[in-house]
C-alpha cells in the first residue's frame, strides 16, 4: 500500500498505467481499462478549450493553427499505449496466484476473459482454464412447463453452446462491439475501436481469444434461452491458424466477418474449409449489402 495506490487517478503518466491499471482492477472499477494518460488528457482539455469559445472569442487564423495542432495530435494517437496492451502485458509478467486473481477480477468487472494466449516470443499458445476455478456464472432458464429453473456453476465445467467470431482481413465493422451487443448492449465486455483510449496499434492483443458468457434471466426479453459462450479471435484469423482450428472444432456456431468475398483472397481455402464443414456457418458481409439468405442448410449470409 503506497500513497499512490490509495489515490483515485482520472490519468496519470505513461510509466505509472500499469499500476493505475492494477489498482482500478483490484478494486473492481469496471472502467479499469478506460485509462487516460496525461498527454491524451492535455489533448482532450484543448479540445474542450476550442469548442467552449464565445463567438466573439473566434478568430479564423487562430482555428486554423488549433485544427492543425489538433490534428497532428490525433495522428500521434498512434503512438499511444493500447489499454489491452497494458492488460495482456500485466497477464504476462504476473505469476500463477496474481494472474488468477486478476482473472477473477475481470470477471466481477463483466470483462471477457483470456482463453487462448500467444507467448509474444516464442508463440506457444497458453490455454489458462485454471484461473477460472473460482468464477461461478448463474442464469435462469424456463422448461418446457414454463417454469424458471435457476443455475450456478463453475464457469469451467459448465457445458454451453459456443459461438466463435472470426474476422477475415480488414473489416469497418467493430466485430467486438456487435458481440457486445449480443452480451450486454450496456457494457463493454470485449474491449473495441470505439472505447475511450483505444488507438490504432496494438501489440500484445492481436491471436488472444477472448470468452465472455451470455447469462440469461429467465424473462421473454432474453436473447438466448440457454448459457451461451461466445469466444472473440483477435486479430486477422487467417494469420492465426492454431487459434482458428481450435475454436472452429469447439465452436458450436461459427460467425465470420468479411468485407467481401474472392476466391483469389489469401484466406479463401480457410473460408472454404469453414463452408464445408457440417457446423453452423454466418458470414457478415461488413462493406457489401445482403438481406438475410440461407445458401445452403446452416450456411447463411448477411
Amino acid at each position: 500500500i503506497t500513497k499512490y495506490s490509495i489515490e483515485s487517478h482520472e490519468s496519470c503518466a505513461e510509466v505509472e498505467v500499469v499500476q493505475t491499471f492494477i489498482q482500478k482492477l483490484l478494486m473492481m472499477n469496471y472502467r479499469a481499462r478506460n485509462i487516460k494518460t496525461k498527454e491524451t488528457d492535455e489533448q482532450d482539455q484543448i479540445q474542450q478549450r476550442v469548442t467552449d469559445l464565445s463567438e466573439d472569442e473566434i478568430d479564423i487564423f487562430d482555428d486554423i493553427l488549433k485544427n492543425i495542432s489538433l490534428l497532428e495530435s490525433r495522428t500521434s494517437r498512434s503512438n499511444l499505449i493500447h489499454p489491452m496492451d497494458v492488460q495482456m502485458a500485466v497477464f504476462h509478467c504476473t505469476d500463477g496466484f496474481l494472474k488468477q486473481l486478476m482473472v477473477i477480477k475481470l470477471s466481477q468487472c463483466q470483462y471477457a476473459l483470456p482463453l487462448l494466449v500467444p507467448d509474444p516470443i516464442t508463440q506457444q499458445i497458453e490455454f489458462p482454464l485454471w484461473t477460472f476455478r473460482q468464477i461461478n456464472k448463474s442464469w435462469k432458464m424456463r422448461n418446457t412447463s414454463n417454469e424458471i429453473i435457476s443455475q450456478t456453476q463453475p464457469i469451467y465445467k459448465a457445458e454451453t453452446p459456443m459461438v466463435s467470431f472470426f474476422s477475415f482481413g480488414s473489416v469497418s465493422l467493430s466485430k467486438s462491439h456487435l458481440m457486445n451487443s449480443l452480451i450486454n448492449e450496456k457494457h463493454n465486455t470485449f474491449f473495441h475501436r470505439n472505447c475511450p483510449g483505444s488507438s490504432r496499434t496494438r501489440v500484445l492483443m492481436d491471436g488472444v481469444v477472448e470468452i465472455a458468457w451470455f447469462c440469461p434471466s429467465g424473462t421473454y426479453n432474453d436473447k438466448f434461452t440457454d448459457c451461451v459462450a461466445f469466444c472473440n479471435l483477435h486479430g486477422d484469423a487467417g494469420d492465426h491458424e492454431k487459434q482458428l482450428q481450435i475454436l472452429t472444432e469447439m465452436a458450436s456456431v461459427n460467425v465470420v466477418l468479411l468485407p467481401r468475398l474472392d476466391r483469389i483472397d489469401k484466406h479463401a481455402v480457410k473460408i472454404q474449409n469453414m463452408y464445408k464443414d457440417r457446423k453452423p456457418l454466418i458470414c457478415l458481409f461488413t462493406e457489401d449489402e445482403f438481406t438475410v439468405m440461407e445458401m445452403r442448410k446452416g450456411k447463411y449470409k448477411i
